[in-house]
């Protein structure tokens, strides 16, 4: 009698599970099936309105030119750059990104729309490779720590082949597989913008804060018609020392990259990739009054508050003038290894335009996750602040 009881208990114990598993595949296959329906009406959508678009594009194209046919910093053509003027533009018609157009972003139906205006819940920060390179970051500093305890071991044991074999492996880690500190090093010198990007770098010159060494400060002025004496070190423009320079390279030469005693002046690598007219600022203000009515540049600043400062200041600096207010940041998003939550927290105000969102070569062992951002001030939000303080 007890054996019958217990072999039915089981039986009933075994169907409400079978049950339980068949409901939760159920509603798996549900969710799936939803999730593949929504995407597909988003998909036809999205191909409708473009449809829709060009059709309309071409019975007015020629009738009403688009504003945006025009040469200015929204223009998306692989030739335009972000350095021009652009006073005629109706900015008032740049909105922030729809909750639609977010809805595709994140669905990877199509990507976020430029220009736009960034507001708090604009997710411009914390693009996808950023959100797994963090993920992975926070899994490599968990296994440095790991590691240095059995470096600790390795030395104290003296075996020659541990201590090799630990150090190999914190390398891989923390420079990427089969990266050397050498070659990790050897990719700091030649740390120079990519050459086709270099198109969009034009106009009226630059002021860049936290230069370095100078290697992007090099690159842009080189392409800019800048030329170097070898045996002075200074720069030339077009043999003329009194011309205006490209580029204005600042830095306070608190924290550079690489050890200026050892890659001093006359070894190859300063020779060929680094600026020689980088100035030591004392403050970020100094600099950047020097560098008034240029275009900000910031290339992998720190993860301090010197961009939100440069940020703040550039913008006090420029703001009344007649050229538009335009910032190039290079570095990682929001929680990565450059600027600060100040710095993006302030370019997300709603007081900045999106422009152009580049991708940049990854750095060597795929640990970095940087992208290239132009940013613009909108003009609506100075003509908002200047009526009310005027009333």
């Amino acid at each position: 009698m007890l054996d019958d009881i217990i072999a039915a208990s089981f039986t009933v114990a075994k169907l409400l599970n079978d049950k339980q598993e068949q409901q939760q595949a159920q509603d798996t296959n549900k969710r799936r099936n939803s999730a593949r329906r929504l995407k597909s009406r988003l998909g036809r959508f999205v191909a409708y309105n473009r449809t829709l678009c060009d059709t309309q594009h071409h019975h007015h194209s020629s009738d009403h030119p688009s504003p945006l046919n025009n040469k200015n910093p929204f223009q998306s053509g692989e030739n335009s750059n972000f350095n021009e003027s652009n006073n005629n533009n109706n900015v008032a018609a740049v909105k922030p990104a729809s909750w639609f157009s977010k809805c595709l972003y994140s669905l990877r139906v199509k990507p976020l729309p430029t220009p736009r205006l960034i507001t708090s819940k604009d997710p411009i920060f914390e693009y996808p490779s950023l959100t797994r390179g963090l993920k992975r970051r926070a899994k490599d500093e968990t296994n440095l720590r790991q590691l240095s305890e059995q470096a600790v071991q390795a030395r104290q044991s003296q075996n020659r082949e541990r201590i090799n074999h630990v150090y190999n492996k914190m390398c891989e880690i923390a420079y990427g597989k089969g990266v050397t500190p050498q070659e990790r090093e050897d990719a700091l010198v030649n740390m120079v913008v990519q050459d086709g990007h270099k198109k969009f770098f034009q106009g009226r010159g630059y002021v860049e804060i936290g230069a370095g060494h100078g290697q992007w400060a090099r690159a842009l002025a080189e392409e800019h018609g800048q030329r170097y004496n070898a045996s002075s070190s200074s720069s030339l423009d077009n043999n003329n020392n009194n011309a205006e320079e490209f580029v204005l390279a600042f830095d306070n030469q608190s924290a550079l990259p690489l050890n200026t005693g050892v890659y001093h002046a006359y070894t190859k690598p300063a020779h060929s990739y680094f600026y020689p007219n980088v100035r030591q600022n004392t403050t970020t203000n100094d600099a950047l009054v020097q560098g008034t009515g240029r275009i900000l540049l910031m290339v992998y600043p720190g993860p301090g508050n010197m961009a939100h400062e440069a940020l703040v200041s550039y913008t006090a600096l420029n703001q009344d003038l007649q050229d538009d207010v335009i910032v190039v940041y290079v570095g990682e998003g929001r929680s990565g290894a450059n600027a600060n939550d100040a710095f993006f927290d302030l370019l997300q105000s709603g007081d900045w335009i999106l422009v152009k969102e580049l991708e940049v070569l990854p750095p060597l062992g795929g640990k970095g996750y940087e992208k290239m951002f132009v940013f613009k001030l909108s003009r609506t939000t100075e003509t908002d602040s200047s009526s009310s303080s005027s009333s």
